[in-house]
């Protein structure tokens, strides 16, 4: 075994003596490991391992097992001034404990755009998506870590639906892992010559039938066995709803069946999940319970130093192992293993089956860890609940208040230009429905506008003409007709006509002419005729209609309730 010291750069600085190893490190299935290191004040490499960002690696074979450093602490005594520092951290894993999977991870925590980051796949390939959309090469930049790698997927794992909301991301791997039988680890490794830290999935072996452990073959130094029966048998999910209407899902499995039959009842348990309504995460969210809360079984064992038995090498963390104690072979996962190289020998310790065993210390902390994540899943059901009830960034309200009354988070839709910095989710807003965060004006880096929307009507959008696009601006408060807009229509001409009338004598009767009429007169001369001249029928009749209104725009505003609109911009 090497056990090496590294710096805050993950670069090699030395490595610790064999006759100077004090070291104890413990590896948890699916869940962060831990270490401790005792050296001599006096040490060479203890200025870099007390560093903070500083850590180890060591190597046993193709085993690498690497972690940073949490705490450091001097101990002394007469019989050695100068001291002994004992440096204690976790594993590499931790970087999943300390990362949160955001419900849209691609954009930064304060502008979120959806309220849940649902994937749907094989176990690994979701568990690596997660990985590298929160904290690998898929993240945004200042949640990104260069030194972190993720390794290629090979789509290995059943097919599972999986969403995350601010849980941890190793709390959502613990639930996918636990649905598909899955492992984890992040341990330090090389790639291009860089030293880097690898996420990677792998399937646990089912040795059940090579690795037999018991105090007869000789395969075992020590062994303690104990059960305990289940918890939950039987789950009531509660989904989204309230009341007589809210959705529950009662979720059982023929191993939890069989548990409340050998047991002799049922064990009822329920689980608040009113953040999600979709039918394969309530399910999943209940398998993972009942996994939690069924019937347990732990063995710790000090595996012998038997060359047929090596551990990494014939079996490993999360395999599936038989233990014979008393007479009854029990099967079970290695969920812990303990390691030890010092003054007092070599050893390793295994614990199969439930990693908390029946250690009342140890189930207390579990116990506290289960009321936590249930605390945790309330807070973030409750805010789902109050995000679906609030008022989302981006929409329009109307109310009756002063420009200087405006309710806090809100923006007057004026047309006023602001910094993204001040308003991310609006502008992620923005971006998300127009493609570009300054759609309404500025210069879309580092500033956006609001809407301008002061004297218009909000419309509905829909349809194909004016109303189809979201964010256009139509229509005038008046509006001056042309010729095109009017409709087809006649005049009526009424008037006087005047003519002039011009009489001649004839001695003949005069007929009709083209242009005249003729009119017999009598009198006491006698008879006689006259002509008389009209004018041209073909000539100007000088009557015209005369003009109305004086060609100003008419109204177009409707009945209207005059108030003031404003933005929620966070």
């Amino acid at each position: 075994m090497i056990v090496e010291v590294r710096n805050a750069e993950f670069e090699r600085e030395g490595q610790i003596d064999r006759d100077q190893l004090d070291i104890m490190f413990v590896e948890t299935f699916r869940d962060v490991g831990a270490w401790e290191l005792k050296l001599p004040a006096e040490h060479p490499l203890l200025p870099v391992l007390r560093g903070k960002g500083s850590g180890i690696i060591i190597r046993d074979g193709s085993q690498v097992f690497s972690g940073r450093t949490r705490r450091a602490i001097l101990s002394t005594d007469p019989a050695d001034p100068k001291g002994t520092w004992v440096i204690s951290g976790v594993d590499d894993a931790v970087i999943l404990a300390a990362t949160s999977a955001l419900p849209d991870p691609a954009n930064a925590p304060n502008a979120q755009t959806q309220d849940r980051d649902r994937r749907n796949g094989p176990a690994e390939t979701i568990m690596k998506e997660f990985v590298r959309a929160n904290a690998g090469d898929l993240a945004t930049p200042e949640r990104s870590y260069p030194w972190l790698d993720v390794a290629p997927d090979l789509g290995r794992g059943d097919v599972l639906p999986e969403s995350a909301r601010f849980q941890s991301l190793l709390e959502i791997l613990q639930r996918i892992g636990t649905n598909s039988g899955l492992g984890f680890r992040v341990a330090q490794t090389e790639i291009d010559g860089q030293p880097m830290l690898r996420f990677d999935v792998y399937e646990p072996t089912d040795r059940r039938d090579e690795i037999k452990m018991s105090i007869a073959n000789e395969m075992i130094d020590k062994a303690s066995w104990g059960y305990q029966g289940p918890n939950a048998t039987h789950l009531f999910v509660g989904g989204k709803g309230s009341g007589a209407d809210r959705t529950i899902k009662v979720i059982t499995t023929d191993a939890s069946l069989q548990q409340a039959e050998e047991w002799g009842m049922r064990w009822e348990l329920f689980q608040d999940r009113r953040d999600t309504d979709e039918e394969d995460e309530l399910e999943q969210a209940g398998l993972e319970t009942l996994a939690e809360n069924g019937e347990e079984t732990s063995i710790d064992v000090v595996p012998a130093d038997a060359p047929s038995m090596a551990y990494g090498v014939d079996w490993g963390l999360g395999d599936l192992v038989t233990v014979i104690v008393d007479g009854q072979p029990t099967a079970a996962i290695v969920t812990q293993v303990a390691r030890y190289v010092g003054p007092d020998g070599d050893f390793v310790r295994a614990r199969v089956g439930e990693p908390t065993g029946f250690n009342f210390t140890a189930r207390m902390a579990r116990k506290v860890e289960q009321q936590d994540k249930r605390i945790r899943q309330l807070e973030l059901s409750a805010a789902a609940v109050a995000a679906a009830t609030t008022i989302p960034v981006g929409a329009h309200l109307p109310g009756e208040w002063s420009t200087s009354a405006v309710p806090a988070g809100f923006l007057l839709p004026d047309g006023t230009v602001y910094n993204i910095a001040d308003y991310p989710a609006l502008a992620a807003h923005y971006a998300n429905v127009y493609g570009i965060p300054n759609f309404h004006g500025g210069n879309g880096l580092t500033t956006f506008a609001v809407p301008d929307t002061r004297e218009r009507v909000y419309v509905n959008q829909g349809g194909s003409d004016i109303f189809a696009a979201i964010g256009a601006k139509t229509g005038a408060k008046t509006h001056s007709l042309t010729e095109s807009e009017m409709p087809a229509h006649a005049h009526n001409v009424t008037g006087t006509l005047s003519l002039v009338v011009t009489a001649q004598p004839s001695s003949a009767t005069a007929g009709p002419s083209n242009n005249g009429l003729s009119a017999v007169m009598g009198g006491t001369g006698g008879r006689f005729t006259h002509q008389v001249a009209a004018f041209d029928s073909s000539g100007p009749s000088n009557l015209v209609a005369q003009n109305q209104g004086n060609g100003a725009a008419h109204n177009n505003v409707q009945p209207s309730f005059v108030c003031r609109y404003v933005i929620r911009a966070a």
